[in-house]
């Protein structure tokens, strides 16, 4: 009987390196096709849940309005001066007071009151007793302050609901532009840490840059917006140049000096 012969060259699995080395390189190549299509798959199930999050909001809202005299839960008075309301931002008895239709305001938790990319918020700040949301929102907020109109101008922003317009927001993505770039002020608030951790929150893979955002309007409906449609339409820091947001609204009843000067307002590059 003889024993077994083994080719010159070839190890005893039957693979030459030269072989091995092409299925490994292959492996590679697949790997570098698939894990962009796998990341892209990804955010889209992100935006979707981020979406629903937001309809959730709004309709929630609504509900609120027709039991609380139909006015919304309004947005946090700036606490350090000036009057203008923090879109990131609720009153402590408000968030309390909204569990009662299901708008729950937790933490440490995914919450209907943050995009699944910003998992760290909500989050609560014992330095100004205040709620921090992973969303903007809009109800209550009396006047718009941006660079066009840095002494306000009266917001087309829900606060009695039946005066509201069907087509405008109550709560977006937070689309946030600071003195360091997307999502990076070059003050933060020491005492919210986690006001603006992963911002903007749907960005492309190769840059900051934001693709868009989810929000919701008073007619209950929610949708993506592309980041070309976005506007810088109000912040309580208007003029900083730290705290500029942006999210788009249907400009049809804008004032004249807002219209004039929308592209001012745009996002930029």
């Amino acid at each position: 009987m003889t024993g077994l012969k083994v080719k010159p060259g070839r190890e005893q699995s039957g693979f030459t390196l030269i072989e091995l080395l092409v299925v490994i390189a292959i492996i590679a190549i697949l790997a570098a096709i698939l894990l962009p299509v796998l990341s892209v798959a990804k955010e889209r199930a992100i935006r979707v849940q981020c979406v629903s999050n937001l309809r959730q909001v709004g309709v929630g809202m609504i509900t609120y309005c027709s039991d609380n005299n139909d006015y919304c839960v309004p947005a946090r008075t700036n606490t350090l001066g000036g009057g203008a309301q923090v879109q990131i931002d609720l009153n402590v008895s408000d968030a309390q007071g909204m569990k009662s239709i299901g708008l729950t305001v937790n933490t440490n938790t995914p919450s209907i009151w943050s995009c699944p990319d910003r998992p760290t918020l909500p989050n609560f700040s014992s330095t100004y007793n205040e709620w921090n949301i992973g969303y903007q929102y809009f109800g209550g907020i009396t006047t718009w302050y941006n660079p066009v109109a840095p002494g306000g101008t009266p917001s087309r922003s829900p606060v009695k609901l039946s005066f509201a317009k069907p087509w405008w927001c109550f709560a977006a993505d937070a689309v946030m532009r600071g003195g360091n770039g997307w999502g990076r002020p070059v003050q933060n608030d020491e005492g919210n840490p986690q006001a603006y951790v992963n911002l903007p929150q749907h960005h492309s893979a190769h840059s900051m840059y934001p693709d868009g955002g989810n929000e919701a309007f008073v007619d209950g409906s929610a949708s993506w917006e592309p980041i070309y449609k976005m506007r810088f339409l109000t912040s309580w820091q208007p003029s900083s140049g730290d705290r500029n947001f942006y999210f788009y609204q249907d400009s049809q009843d804008f004032t004249p000096l807002m219209l004039q000067r929308l592209n001012s307002l745009a996002p930029g590059p």
